[in-house]
């Protein structure tokens, strides 16, 4: 009894004191700010997205029903810039809270100030009368299909406060993203654990999802050594130790022990963080369409790395949807960079000069041979590009790959079989892989682009391109070139 009687003490004295802490709070506000006003908004008048490096902003006007656009009219509009996720186009349902511009992510608004952010803007006549910044406030989207609801008190800065009301159809322009894949295979797997041992007749996939150049997952999944396909469920594994299995994601703070941050495994990126995959959840699903790949997965446990070495996981569990990736080579190898004089070599019926680069993956070599080409070796895919130059350089631009009749100084040459009578070679723009130092027939590539930029010696070479079979070729290279 004396126990019952203590805990409605308790109770009751907890009661007393979040009443009086609402009362404090209520009574901070009287005085200083008046009830809000009401407004309907039932007018869209302005609408845009824009992409960003991690996020996307979309900006939209929504006003009252004598404005038919933000220059038209009598009445007040709201003018908001939210942020999304790269990976979406259109404004998804959710609470979005006020950020200043400079440290706003997915999920927020632009504070307004400076005619920079968010505003709150009365217009008369066509003209607009104030302006006022949106200081606070949460605003709560709903959304189903193109048809929307906004509401939410903000507080101008003026102190005043509003209280919106929109519904209405917003509709956006579908503008999904695209996603590649870089792929780099390790034979055999190795176990995790203390003591890591080879996975028997095993392969590890490390593989790189981008989004138009912009990082957004990395996995580390296990399969046979002579799996012709990537598709399957990948449990995520803290100790790797059998194929079907993807190596789960991990965070260490090491630096108290002079060691630095330590991590690695599966993970994907929420706007500029890193969501780092935890054991326990969900798998990782992958769909191999004829190398495109498709991944999915929910019910992902993330890292709370604020944890630290108890790795914690965050309350709300994280999922990945990365639809239709094609394959984007890396290749990191220059194998060779050459100029070929075509006056020269022709005796004087050609002029200008052929630049060719030859670049391959880390497991791919080139050696000078006897005959003045190379001898590629190793395993992997590698990539022959011949420039039509005018000197024997490659200065910065985007080169067309143009048939070999046609080409013409700023062209790159598409492959074609060279046939000089007593011999035949191919020549161009070609495609090509090698499996233990032997060889697969090189492609000839037809169509598309390659982009040469330079900055501070450092090139980057971007091929988007298609084969005479009809495959897409992306690849990158990114270093040093001396032709």
């Amino acid at each position: 009894m004396k126990k019952i009687f203590k805990l409605l003490t308790m109770s009751i004295a907890a009661a007393f004191m979040f009443t009086s802490c609402a009362e404090d709070a209520i009574d901070d506000l009287s005085g200083k700010y008046p009830l809000p006003d009401d407004y309907a908004l039932s007018n869209l008048l302005a609408k845009d997205v824009q992409k960003n490096t991690a996020t996307r902003t979309v900006t939209i006007a929504i006003g009252t029903s004598g404005l038919s656009a933000i220059d038209n009219g009598t009445g007040n509009y709201l003018y908001l810039k939210l942020l999304i996720k790269r990976t979406e186009y259109f404004l998804g349902g959710g609470a979005y809270t006020v950020a200043y511009d400079t440290e706003a992510k997915a999920g927020n608004y632009i504070q307004g100030k400076d005619n920079v952010g968010s505003y709150w803007v009365d217009v008369a006549g066509g003209a607009e009368v104030k302006r006022l910044g949106i200081y606070e406030g949460t605003l709560y989207v709903t959304q189903n299909g193109d048809n929307y609801t906004i509401r939410g008190t903000v507080l101008l800065e003026d102190r005043s406060m509003v209280s919106i009301n929109y519904t209405g159809l917003i509709v956006f322009e579908a503008d999904p993203p695209a996603f590649t894949y870089a792929l780099e295979i390790e034979t055999p797997a190795m176990g995790g654990g203390m003591t890591p041992a080879p996975i028997a007749n095993s392969r590890m996939n490390k593989i790189t999802v981008f989004s138009e150049g912009l990082q957004m997952a990395y996995f580390e999944v296990v399969t046979a050594d002579d799996a012709t396909s990537l598709t399957g469920s990948y449990v995520v594994t803290d100790g790797l130790s059998a194929t079907g299995q993807a190596n789960n994601g991990y965070y260490m703070d090491l630096s108290g022990y002079g060691l630095g941050i330590m991590k690695g495994g599966s993970y994907y990126i929420d706007g500029t963080d890193e969501m780092f995959i935890r054991a326990g959840g969900g798998n990782i699903d992958i769909t191999d369409n004829n190398g495109m790949l498709t991944f999915t997965g929910t019910n992902l446990p993330i890292q709370d790395i604020s944890t630290g070495m108890a790795f914690g996981i965050l309350p709300t569990p994280g999922s990945v949807d990365y639809q239709d990736a094609m394959c984007e080579y890396i290749l990191p190898n220059l194998l060779s960079a050459t100029a070929t004089d075509l006056a020269a070599v022709s005796g004087g019926t050609l002029t200008g000069y052929t630049v060719t680069l030859k670049l391959g993956e880390t497991g791919v070599t080139a050696t000078p041979n006897a005959f003045g080409g190379l001898d590629i070796t190793g395993t992997g895919q590698y990539i022959s590009i011949d420039f039509s130059r005018d000197a024997a350089n490659l200065p910065a631009g985007t080169y067309n790959i143009v048939d070999n009749a046609s080409a013409a100084v700023g062209d790159a040459i598409a492959g074609y079989l060279l046939d000089l009578g007593f011999f035949q070679m191919n020549s161009g723009c070609l495609w090509g892989s090698i499996e233990a130092d032997v060889p697969a027939p090189e492609t000839f590539i037809t169509g598309g682009t390659v982009v040469v930029a330079e900055s501070g010696g450092v090139y980057t070479i971007t091929v988007n391109a298609t084969t005479a079979g009809g495959e897409v070729v992306k690849a990158v290279y990114t270093g040093a070139i001396t032709i």
